[in-house]
């Protein structure tokens, strides 16, 4: 039996002129045999994104009051919620049961509601939830708040991939190297790798893994994207690409013996279009047999590496310090030669930074799209740039930039430090990376 608590839920459109309109056709009901909450809408307009908040009431100086409950208190929340919602014009669901969260908590029939908010799919939430084992299932989420279980779960780190949306359209930044302090902190030696200071604007915010991809990640794309059936009990050692592969817990650690052919594809190999940044047409093709392109088909996401500019606005989180904690040593932040063994870490066990991406500093060296080329000034222009791509080549054709530094290093930790990789060297275990991918989901 079902007791209506609430007739009418508040709905709010969010995001750009292609926000869905919403009805106004929304009820609130509970069943009292299984004391779930059942919210009822309808969608008119475009597909959209649906978040919910559940608010009680207060009386603050004879004047009633709404505040939310906290959205860890409702994270078992299901339905059509939190994901993109295509069935326009007829009634969605979305179900909660509070006492499988929120115990000991009553709630009296006319002190409740739920405020709906939908999202443009090109200006979807702050947080998308990949799921790795099932095909394009994608969960967004306004807060980690309100991620289930929150993001310091492992399943974070195997089944699950949480990318955070970065906020950088607009906004105009100084890239590179520009204080003394951070200069010192690298070294006399390595002062020519350091980006020239310069002015960069970037014209589209963009989702960046909160993690460096680990090892059951790197397993589970494969795995459940075809290239290998599970029952194949010889893919881990076969498809893992790291020295740290026995430990009880490497499953949780970033994959550290890849390189851009393998994440990407290799350009020599026979290809439909050149693997070939910034040079392919689209500039962010990549192969479908590898690891990025196999994420792209099951996940439906065009995720691929950061450019350096996008991996450094993201690491700073508009800090001008050494490190993106605000302070000038990195001990809080990064895994490197004096406090890590000498090997890998699981992801995400030292301090993230304003914008909770972890291990920006340290753990493993991050590839990024660009060329590396040991003379800065031919690859970054002194001047202000808008969404710069790095530079068409290098002379060696076979060197990438990496950044953040790694575990067997004692600096280049930097946010403007530059590293390279080679483009087809894996025998060298300190690099992996993380991906990255516009703000904004296609709909089918």
């Amino acid at each position: 039996m079902k007791a209506t608590i609430l007739s009418a839920v508040a709905l709010m459109a969010a995001g750009l002129s292609a926000a869905p309109n919403i009805a106004s056709d929304v009820t609130l009901s509970r069943n009292t045999a299984t004391r779930q909450l059942e919210i009822r809408y309808t969608l008119t307009g475009e597909p959209g994104i649906v978040t919910a908040d559940i608010q009680t009431n207060y009386v603050d100086g004879g004047v009633t009051k709404w505040a939310s409950i906290g959205e860890e208190n409702f994270a078992n929340i299901v339905g059509d919620v939190n994901r993109v919602v295509t069935n326009v014009g007829t009634v969605s669901t979305i179900w909660w049961k509070p006492e499988k969260i929120w115990p000991g908590h009553k709630i009296p029939a006319s002190g409740v509601r739920a405020v709906l908010k939908a999202w443009a799919t090109n200006s979807p939430p702050d947080y998308v939830v990949v799921d790795l084992l099932a095909k394009k299932s994608l969960r967004f989420y306004t807060s980690t708040n309100a991620i289930p279980f929150g993001v310091q779960d492992n399943i974070y780190r195997t089944e699950k991939l949480v990318m955070r949306r970065i906020p950088a359209a607009g906004v105009v930044w100084r890239m590179g190297c520009a204080t003394v302090a951070e200069t010192n902190a690298v070294g006399s030696t390595n002062n020519a790798k350091h980006a020239p200071p310069h002015r960069v604007t970037l014209t589209e915010d963009y989702y960046m893994g909160i993690y460096e991809v680990t090892q059951s990640q790197w397993s589970n794309v494969f795995v459940y994207a075809g290239v290998r059936s599970e029952s194949d009990t010889k893919y881990r050692s076969i498809l893992v690409p790291s020295k740290f592969s026995t430990a009880d817990d490497s499953p949780l650690r970033p994959v550290e013996y890849v390189s851009h052919w393998g994440v990407r594809g290799n350009t020599n190999l026979t290809l439909a279009v050149a693997v070939d940044w910034p040079n392919s047409s689209p500039a962010h093709v990549v192969d479908d047999r590898f690891w990025l392109g196999r994420f792209r088909i099951f996940t439906g996401l065009q995720v691929d590496l950061p450019t350096e500019a996008q991996w450094e606005y993201a690491c700073r989180a508009g800090t001008s310090s050494v490190y993106n904690d605000g302070t000038d040593s990195d001990s809080d932040v990064a895994w490197q030669s004096g406090n890590s063994g000498n090997e890998t870490h699981v992801v995400g066990k030292k301090r993230p930074n304003a914008w909770g991406l972890y291990d920006m500093h340290g753990n493993v060296a991050e590839m990024c799209l660009d060329w590396f080329h040991g003379n800065v000034p031919a690859t970054y222009a002194l001047v202000d740039e808008t969404d710069p791509k790095g530079a068409s080549s290098c002379p060696s054709q076979d060197t990438r930039a990496a950044r953040g530094g790694c575990y067997s290093w004692a600096s280049t930790f930097t946010p403007s430090c530059r590293r390279y990789r080679a483009l087809a060297y894996q025998g060298f275990d300190v690099t992996g990376f993380r991906i990255c991918c516009p703000a904004g989901v296609c709909v089918e």
